[in-house]
């Protein structure tokens, strides 16, 4: 009988690079959760739409991350990385729409934070492919 229960540790034969796409969903989950939660909140307060399509953007986001978190699970961890990274590129340039004066800051924020995930979770070949995507969005969103 296998146990089925929830783990949040993946089993020690899965690779590095399974293991790291697996903590990077486990902490880019409830991160952007709460995230979207502030926006959401802020957003009631204040009542500007551009902070409720702020945290729209971000719970699509968290959603987009649980979704790869459950491929990275089920062993297909580059398309699970992958996954995280395109909704992270999406987001970003979404939000600078959105907001005036971000571009800088969430350029830059994406371009680093894409390279680190990538180089975490993908083979070396995909792995510069998405930072050259990183890049690319960066300077879209600047």
């Amino acid at each position: 009988m296998t146990d089925r229960s929830f783990s949040s540790k993946l089993p020690e034969d899965r690779s590095t690079e399974a293991r790291n796409a697996w903590r990077i969903a486990l902490i880019g989950f409830p991160l952007s959760v709460i995230t979207a939660s502030f926006y959401l909140y802020l957003a009631l307060r204040f009542g500007n739409w551009q902070l409720y399509a702020w945290s729209a953007d971000i719970w699509a986001l968290a959603a987009l991350v649980f979704c790869g978190g459950l491929l990275i699970r089920r062993g297909r961890e580059q398309a699970g990385a992958w996954l995280i990274i395109g909704a992270i590129l999406v987001t970003f340039t979404g939000a600078v729409a959105l907001i005036q004066g971000l571009g800088l800051l969430l350029g830059v924020s994406a371009a680093v934070l894409v390279a680190l995930i990538a180089g975490q979770t993908l083979p070396s070949k995909p792995s510069g492919r998405a930072i050259l995507l990183g890049v690319a969005g960066a300077i879209l969103s600047i």
